[in-house]
């Protein structure tokens, strides 16, 4: 009888375990990566929400971007965020489209377009509006879902959450997964400044009791807003929203909580995912803002 509650104990105690040394502490931070580009970590209390910002000026620095494309036989391979920056060696990356899984044959599906490299790796839908990369970082969101055509990485959200610096009203518009912009939930969202020459990625933790409960779409467009972000446009959410960076050895560190499968720190594989590479731009040179 001892030897069963040992074990029963220990069942219990090694996944808590697990969570308090791997999950980050509720502590705001606030780092400057390089001169263009800083990491916030902002912390909320009554309700507990936990939200990671990532701004980049692209005045000050030097930004490459990757989506992920297709594998072989046109497929998208499904890949921890992790697993994604460690491949293309990117210094941030964030979870992308929302997507569909083919009963059948088991296929990872994104929704909406998506563009690698100047490839068309996934048609649009026109209910789906695109984060639209250019080249010389012309970037831009596009409500119908169409890229121009100079577009070398494209991903797609399934509603545009701030527009001309106006938060969205989920109760009044109509968008596909609205059901779900009501519940405090994990979220993942890109913004721009007005000019397009301000970037933020933002991951919001959520599902997880007293740490952070998640925020609805409301909610996130207006911190967002208030983080000064002029249009944005809402991704994939829930277990899939994942914030990772390099470590000191180039290696991916996760800087948010996941919770895949209920479970915090579990991070979900998805099909798509969006990149970005930062170097300072050497003083003295011109910026190009056209």
């Amino acid at each position: 009888m001892r030897n069963l509650l040992i074990i029963f104990c220990t069942l219990i105690l090694i996944p808590i375990l697990y969570v308090r040394l791997n999950r980050p502490n509720r502590q705001p931070i606030q780092r400057q990566i390089d001169q263009g580009t800083v990491y916030e970590k902002h912390v909320f209390s009554n309700p507990n929400v936990i939200a990671h910002v990532v701004r980049i000026d692209l005045n000050l620095t030097n930004a490459e971007f990757k989506v992920t494309s297709t594998t072989e036989g046109n497929e998208f391979t499904p890949l921890k965020t992790t697993s994604f920056l460690d491949q293309f060696n990117t210094q941030f990356a964030i979870n992308g489209s929302f997507y569909q899984v083919n009963r059948q044959s088991g296929a990872f599906q994104p929704i909406g377009v998506v563009i690698s490299d100047g490839i068309v790796e996934n048609n649009g839908r026109s209910r789906y509006p695109a984060l639209c990369i250019a080249p010389n970082n012309q970037i831009s969101i596009e409500p119908s879902g169409i890229c121009p055509e100079q577009t070398t990485q494209g991903i797609a959200g399934n509603v545009v959450i701030i527009n001309d610096g106006t938060p969205l009203n989920a109760r009044n518009s109509r968008f596909p997964g609205r059901a779900n912009a009501f519940r405090p939930e994990p979220r993942t969202a890109v913004g721009l400044s007005e000019d397009g020459q301000t970037m933020w990625l933002v991951v919001v933790d959520g599902r997880q009791g007293n740490y952070s409960q998640g925020m609805t779409i409301d909610e996130l467009a207006q911190f967002m807003v208030d983080l000064g972000v002029d249009t944005a446009v809402n991704l994939d959410g829930g277990g899939s929203s994942t914030l990772v960076t390099q470590n000191w050895f180039g290696r991916a560190k996760t800087l948010n909580s996941p919770v895949h499968n209920g479970i915090p720190t579990l991070q979900r594989p998805v099909p798509t995912h969006l990149g970005v590479t930062l170097s300072e731009i050497p003083s003295g040179t011109e910026i190009n803002s056209e």
